[in-house]
């Protein structure tokens, strides 16, 4: 109803709700490239897997500013079920960041071993790591993801492997695999809407997206970095 209130002369001609998370898949006017959106239809991410994803607002108008990425940017990153993700909290934690990482990515490794030796309980900040292993170019980083989410203690499995180069021993990775490959895959959904294809990602409690390796200055900067409204 919201999208043909907002959107004139358009068909919808399916609507699917992405597994159990709070993303759906719209398709529109015959096309076979799915939109993706939220339940309040506030923007539409559309899904082109050969370039990147284009915003559009509740009007379906295309979006081209930095503010106006930042926005859906913060409201996507507030729709990840963060039960999910691995998380490391340095000090109460009140301030959050998303990174996408790809366990066999040595740029992501390079991050981490900047952020897990240096940041401290002063940082008040949690960082929650989603899996996005990238297959094309890691061909065992998927099993590799699964195993260390399905560890008894996942946020020290993540760290172990991201500083000492050591896989988890899951008992239930090897008693219960689907369980371990429906939990990497429920967190697939995020990056694959967005089509994003570089680890390690970046995007911080604002909004605000960066790719690469940071040192831990431009790191700390970024935390609450944000697009001021002119």
């Amino acid at each position: 109803d919201k999208i043909l209130a907002n959107i004139k002369d358009t068909k919808i001609n399916k609507i699917v709700k992405l597994d159990d998370s709070k993303f759906y898949s719209v398709y529109v006017n015959n096309s076979n490239n799915a939109m993706f959106t939220t339940k309040d239809a506030k923007y539409f991410i559309l899904y082109n897997p050969k370039e990147k994803s284009i915003f559009l607002d509740a009007n379906g108008l295309v979006m081209d500013t930095a503010l106006q990425f930042s926005e859906v940017y913060k409201d996507y990153t507030s729709q990840f079920d963060e039960s999910l993700l691995i998380k490391k909290q340095f000090g109460k934690g009140e301030r959050k960041i998303y990174i996408f990482s790809d366990p066999d990515c040595p740029f992501c490794k390079k991050l981490d071993n900047e952020l897990l030796t240096k940041l401290n309980d002063s940082d008040n900040l949690t960082i929650y790591y989603v899996m996005n292993p990238l297959e094309a170019i890691h061909p065992n980083a998927l099993e590799k993801a699964q195993k260390i989410v399905c560890a008894d203690d996942k946020d020290k499995a993540w760290e172990d492997f991201q500083l000492k180069n050591v896989l988890p021993k899951s008992t239930k990775f090897d008693t219960n695999k689907e369980e371990c490959v429906n939990t990497v895959n429920k967190q697939l959904i995020y990056p694959q809407i967005i089509n994003l294809t570089v680890t390690p990602t970046i995007i911080n409690q604002n909004g605000i997206m960066i790719e690469g390796v940071l040192d831990i200055e431009q790191f700390r900067k970024l935390i609450d970095l944000k697009i001021e409204k002119k």
